[in-house]
């Protein structure tokens, strides 16, 4: 039960960093000024 939480938790988070990037990624390419300032501002 616990691993498969652990395997579960972990597969939500991969997938939530993956699309962040892509999204990340589609906003740079968009505008490199405006992906700069979207980054600085997270950061």
């Amino acid at each position: 039960m616990g691993v498969m939480w652990g395997l579960i938790s972990v597969a939500i988070a991969s997938l939530a960093q993956l699309e962040f990037r892509i999204r990340h990624d589609a906003t740079a390419i968009d505008s490199a000024s405006t992906g700069v300032y979207f980054r600085a501002g997270r950061i």
